[in-house]
């Protein structure tokens, strides 16, 4: 969940102590699909199947709430691969994890997830994609022999971008460069 005191993020998105709701979202896709891996694997037991399960659906659920909107997209593209070379009872897994997920989103959602994702979707925004991109690339020095750590690359930057605010690098590429 990480250290951080501010757990939603400006406009109601849940960050998970990352300060950024993206690079959670991350996180709970990682979470998500080693879990799977888990519940398919054949030298898993019982219980650990059942603690992969409930991972899942408490990522699942962590990554609705993070509204990330690519997230949320490499979510859908991955489950369906999955759920295209499964059958069956591993079909099902997947099936019911989902469903808790939802489950999980909807009672303990502080707000209706499924509408901040639709109005992220389709709020008509400045791109400021390229002054973002700037204030990242000159800093450079800074990030590029190690990085900077997963979830912490708005640590680089000197101060707020636009608006008074410091902005993640909106760019996977230069996010994974300064992580």
């Amino acid at each position: 969940v990480g250290q951080s005191q501010q757990m939603v993020d400006i406009g109601g998105r849940f960050t998970g102590g990352y300060s950024n709701a993206n690079a959670f979202a991350e996180v709970c896709l990682a979470v998500i699909f080693l879990n799977i891996y888990t519940l398919f694997a054949a030298s898993s037991g019982r219980l650990l199947r059942i603690v992969a399960l409930a991972l899942v659906a408490c990522a699942a659920a962590g990554l609705l709430l993070s509204a990330s909107r690519t997230a949320l997209l490499a979510a859908v593209a991955g489950a369906a691969a999955v759920l295209a070379v499964t059958s069956g009872r591993q079909r099902a897994l997947l099936v019911a994890a989902g469903a808790g997920a939802l489950v999980l989103v909807v009672l303990f959602s502080p707000q209706n997830v499924f509408e901040l994702v639709y109005r992220r979707s389709t709020e008509s925004l400045v791109n400021l994609r390229p002054l973002i991109w700037g204030a990242y690339l000159q800093q450079w020095q800074e990030y590029v022999a190690l990085g900077v750590g997963l979830g912490r690359e708005m640590t680089v930057l000197g101060g707020p971008i636009y608006m008074d605010r410091v902005w993640p690098p909106h760019n996977t590429l230069l996010q994974v460069t300064v992580a």
